[in-house]
């Protein structure tokens, strides 16, 4: 709480939120340290940038650091510094949130941080894991890459706030060619030409690929 009067100005702290408000209050005092009441007293802010305060002290943060506020009154200053925190993370959203994606290949997912009110809150650090590591893999700025089929969670951290996305990872076509119509057309092709044999049916294979 500034108090100008007096020769000098006796500092005080306070704290406020991005987009929130807080109530400063300001004493004039002789040099003997007696209030004096009814004096007018004008604030003024170091960094509006940071936070603005009204004609009777009001102050609202702006954007996340610190500020001076200056409170003056007969030409005697105090002064308070007001440390600006940013909106804290009430929901990270992960987008896509059921993506699919093929053995080998990648995707990229993004975090959003949002506030209470659903703002967006931009340029918040995000930790990315995988809550499955054998079946997908995730860098460090959320690009995941498929390594087995299956599903697994990603997890994105925004200070202490988690979102998540679920990944599934589908087999690559010429692993699905291997083990399935052409790993399995020898074996079709056996038990066909068994079959005519059983049948006792002639093959005869003519001209133009005719049987």
């Amino acid at each position: 709480v500034p108090r100008p009067g007096g020769g000098r100005g006796v500092a005080g702290q306070a704290s406020v939120t991005v987009g929130q408000t807080t109530q400063l209050s300001a004493q004039v005092t002789d040099q003997q340290g007696n209030v004096l009441p009814g004096r007018p007293i004008s604030f003024l802010s170091g960094t509006p940038a940071v936070a603005t305060v009204t004609t009777s002290g009001v102050v609202m943060g702006v954007a996340a650091g610190t500020v001076t506020i200056t409170a003056t009154s007969e030409g005697k200053t105090g002064t308070a510094t007001i440390t600006v925190m940013p909106m804290p993370v009430a929901r990270v959203n992960v987008t896509p949130a059921n993506p699919d994606v093929v053995v080998g290949q990648t995707l990229q997912l993004l975090a959003l941080a949002e506030a209470a009110n659903g703002q967006a809150l931009g340029g918040r650090p995000v930790s990315w894991t995988s809550g499955s590591p054998g079946v997908v893999s995730i860098s460090s700025t959320g690009v995941v890459t498929g390594l087995a089929p299956g599903t697994a969670i990603m997890f994105a951290n925004i200070e202490g706030v988690v979102g998540t996305s679920l990944v599934t990872v589908t087999p690559h076509v010429r692993d699905l060619l291997r083990g399935g119509i052409l790993g399995e057309l020898p074996a079709r092709v056996d038990a066909v030409a068994a079959a005519l044999r059983r049948a006792e049916v002639p093959l005869e294979l003519r001209t133009g690929g005719e049987l």
